[in-house]
């Protein structure tokens, strides 16, 4: 029989040799069953908590081709350390005819009372993890308490190791870079413009790379957040002053990945560390002043930050998102009513030389009239009545309800194993809620079914369905100016990335996705 083996280690400060002890492990079990070994998955450096480890999702879509019928693994935490994820995913490996054993910890699907074991393994696996978080957390807290460092290193400081901990020291010559944008702040200078002057002397920045792909200074990495206290301009550490415990790291459940949230004031720990103070409390005083005179908006320099100075909200534009320039940046509004490049804008032309800005009105016009061009044309309406028609005759066909219909037993047997739960006596809110979840699943699946049965009924195409098509997309014209987001995730599939170049004196908007190959000029001028 052909199996498989999924290894996995989480951590970058664990070691490439635990694949292989893994593979080893069940390499030994596959011999003494007399089973052919056809796959080995491995995902090295990647948490169990995360859903989207690729060799992972591999496995999944291979168990689901039926390449092979046997998993090994050393224990089931490999697979997943997430309670609801652990549990998923063997039943979903089990429901295709997959036998999963567990090396070490003694799962095996083929044994009676699996059901138990992996809901028990998978609930220490989560546990386990939020143990090691709370541990963590409380070690880098009593560190941080003891005037060691517990978090991320601040530009301006290295961390030197000692017997007890970590220890913050000024690093001179980026303390002195430091005091020089503080300087140049409170002088009147704006971000942009001081990112660009560190950018174009080649001063090596806080992050070694960018979206461009390139080492460079940014302007909101120097004035940062306000509220959030972030940013060259804001660090509290350069005023003496050590925060931690600002933030939290918190599982995304779709995806697995961790996202930041911010902490309450309450729970921040704060010192006293007079020794890491890099900006003397005269230059403090001048750039608080200005930082006062920007937020009542009598500051001499106007905008300060341009559009990078806004935060949160949802993207207004029609093709926000969508456009790149030729360097690799974001092609962004960058003033009002004017896209252009955001290196050039935000970290100087020694990072990016494209000094062109278009019109929002301009490049939207042109893009979509070229779109429009491409969709109207004789064979682009022949081929959409083609696919249509093509679409019709397999609906005309009872469509594989098969899956649904399998589903929908399971859940049938889930519902009336609940029913004799509560009928032998068994009462409690989570077997309540349990029979609740069934219940409106199986409502959904029964949609489901109906739905799927309905496609069966074919609508024929229009006589003149040119004519038809081209109502169908000037209703299209008019919704796009309505629901903006919507219209920009069709432009996505359409545009895919939009690369803006520049050709002479003009700038022209390279499309890659469903007309890859068009291109759109937006006219001639050095400011468009």
């Amino acid at each position: 029989m052909l199996a498989a083996i999924y290894c996995r280690y989480s951590s970058d400060r664990q070691r490439e040799t635990s694949l292989a002890d893994q593979e080893a492990v069940c390499r030994r079990r596959a011999q003494a069953e007399g089973w052919e070994v056809d796959e080995v998955y491995a995902d090295a450096a990647i948490s169990g908590s995360r859903l989207d480890r690729p060799r992972y999702r591999d496995l999944l879509a291979d168990a689901a081709a039926g390449l092979w019928s046997i998993l090994l693994v050393e224990d089931l935490s490999r697979l997943s350390r997430d309670e609801v994820e652990g549990v998923q995913s063997v039943r979903r490996l089990e429901h295709r005819g997959v036998r999963v054993v567990g090396v070490s910890d003694g799962y095996d699907s083929s044994r009676p009372g699996r059901t138990a074991q992996r809901g028990v393994r998978a609930l220490l696996s989560s546990l386990y993890l939020e143990d090691l978080a709370f541990r963590t957390h409380r070690g880098q807290e009593g560190q941080a308490k003891r005037g060691f460092h517990a978090g991320g290193l601040a530009y301006g400081y290295r961390s030197v190791r000692g017997d007890e901990g970590s220890k913050l020291i000024i690093e001179p010559d980026q303390a002195e870079i430091v005091r020089e944008i503080w300087e140049r702040f409170a002088a009147g200078k704006s971000p942009r413009w001081i990112a660009a002057d560190l950018n174009a002397r080649g001063v090596p920045p806080p992050r070694s790379s960018n979206r461009t792909g390139q080492a460079s200074w940014i302007s909101s990495a120097i004035y940062g957040h306000p509220a959030k206290g972030t940013g060259i301009l804001r660090n509290p550490l350069y005023l003496g002053r050590l925060i931690w415990n600002k933030s939290q790291w918190l599982k995304d459940p779709d995806t697995g990945r961790r996202v930041r949230r911010e902490r309450p004031k309450s729970e921040w720990v704060s010192e006293a560390v007079p020794a890491l103070r890099i900006i003397p409390p005269e230059l403090e005083e001048r750039v608080q002043r200005r930082h006062q005179a920007i937020a009542d908006g009598t500051d001499a320099a106007k905008k300060v930050m341009g559009n990078q100075g806004r935060t949160g909200g949802q993207k207004k534009h029609l093709l926000s998102g969508l456009l790149t320039c030729e360097c690799g940046a974001p092609f962004v509004v960058v003033s009002r009513g004017r896209y252009g490049c955001s290196a050039a804008r935000f970290r100087g032309h020694a990072v990016c030389a494209m000094n062109n800005t278009v019109t929002l009105d301009r490049l939207e016009t042109r893009l979509l009239s070229t779109i429009r061009e491409q969709i109207y044309s004789p064979k682009a309406i022949e081929d959409y009545r083609q696919a249509i028609l093509a679409e019709l005759k397999a609906k005309a066909h009872e469509p594989d309800t098969k899956d649904l219909k399998n589903q929908l037993a399971e859940v049938d047997r889930r519902i009336a194993n609940l029913i004799e739960m509560v009928a032998s006596g068994t009462h409690s809110p989570a077997l309540r809620q349990a029979l609740e979840q069934a219940e409106s699943q199986r409502s959904r699946l029964e949609g489901q079914l109906r739905h799927a049965s309905s496609l069966a009924k074919v609508i024929p195409l229009p006589q003149d369905f040119a004519a038809a098509f081209q109502a169908q997309l000037e209703r299209l014209d008019m919704w796009l100016k309505e629901d903006v987001d919507a219209a920009r995730e069709i432009l996505r599939d359409m545009l895919g990335k939009v690369f803006i170049r520049k050709r002479e004196n003009a700038l022209v908007a390279e499309i890659t996705g469903l007309y890859q190959g068009v291109y759109a000029s937006t006219g001639s001028g050095g400011r468009i």
